[in-house]
């Protein structure tokens, strides 16, 4: 149940919010709330989830996820996830959500 958020403003304006441990029913609040502060105090039009070293994610954490998706689209902020990790990917694809989050191809790595 480790959890590490971290935000950065970019030059461009974009916030990026990094992830890394897992992201599960016991996390899942505390990245859905991060994204929701960073939403009040920051107010970007975009907003990035790095989840390069997230490793592992279940049935709730994407969850969160979406409801992070949602809240960034309610206040006119286009919400991207990026540099999926092969866990999160592979948990992406079962589930129907690449689409929803803008990864047609699977990560390549070596």
């Amino acid at each position: 149940m480790t959890l590490s958020i971290t935000t950065a403003t970019q030059v461009d304006g974009q916030v990026v919010v990094s992830i890394v441990g897992e992201v599960d029913v016991h996390t899942r609040s505390r990245v859905v709330e991060t994204v929701r502060e960073v939403l009040r105090n920051a107010a970007p039009t975009q907003l990035a989830l790095d989840l390069g070293l997230v490793t592992f994610i279940d049935s709730t954490g994407l969850a969160g996820l979406v409801a992070a998706r949602k809240l960034a689209q309610a206040r006119g902020c286009v919400l991207t996830a990026t540099n999926p990790s092969p866990f999160v990917h592979r948990m992406m694809e079962v589930t129907g959500l690449l689409d929803t989050f803008g990864w047609p191809e699977p990560p390549r790595y070596g």
